[in-house]
């Protein structure tokens, strides 16, 4: 808005207006929520002030952009008709971004949440932003020393959300729930830290990747 601005149209193409000039009918970033296209916005203001941007046009932006992926970020993979969707989000900003995501998304039936936090976080924070984007809750042991306490986790996430949060302390335990109960219209969140992040996304992409 002062030193660079975006244009954002009704189909997401969208356009930068930056210090040296201008680059029109920009597709999306591969990555989830229209927050995706400020930051790439303000990647390429710094190329440009750093003498960078020569070279650079639409087409090239358009090429590398939407193949844009980030493991843990507004990450989505589909198992058994079933939508899990990844973001570590262990910040209150984090958070809040990735409650606009949720709600910008295609409408799902019912949302669980899995959530396993550090015990340094800010619990309210991060939860208080999904409240109206999850249905059920479910507090995980994330594998970390510093790990919240499930138990403490469920407590909290039920002061708040005036919800019931099943206990588990194990990322096993977290996946058979969820996928006892979520329907092909569901989805799955899983949230809260890379140390509860990545260990479930390590195996449901272990267990949908073809034996050779």
């Amino acid at each position: 808005g002062r030193d660079f601005r975006v244009d954002i149209g009704t189909n997401g193409i969208w356009s930068w207006h930056g210090p040296s000039g201008d680059l029109e009918s920009l597709k999306e970033p591969g990555l989830s929520g229209e927050f995706q296209i400020h930051n790439a916005a303000a990647v390429l203001t710094m190329l440009d002030t750093a003498s960078l941007l020569d070279g650079i046009d639409a087409d090239l932006v358009n090429r590398v952009l939407p193949s844009l992926s980030l493991a843990g970020r507004s990450q989505r993979l589909t198992v058994d008709g079933v939508e899990w969707f990844f973001d570590v989000a262990h910040n209150p900003a984090a958070a809040s971004a990735l409650a606009m995501t949720l709600a910008s998304c295609e409408v799902k039936n019912t949302t669980f949440a899995i959530v396993g936090l550090l015990d340094d976080k800010d619990v309210d924070g991060v939860i208080a932003p999904l409240t109206d984007s999850v249905d059920h809750w479910i507090a995980v042991l994330p594998n970390s020393e510093r790990a919240m306490p499930s138990g403490e986790l469920a407590r909290q996430i039920s002061n708040l959300t005036a919800r019931a949060c099943l206990v588990v302390d194990s990322v096993a335990d977290a996946i058979e729930f969820a996928r006892h109960e979520a329907l092909e219209s569901d989805r799955i969140l899983v949230t809260g830290s890379f140390f509860t992040v990545g260990p479930i996304l390590d195996q449901l992409v272990t267990e949908s990747r073809p034996e050779i």
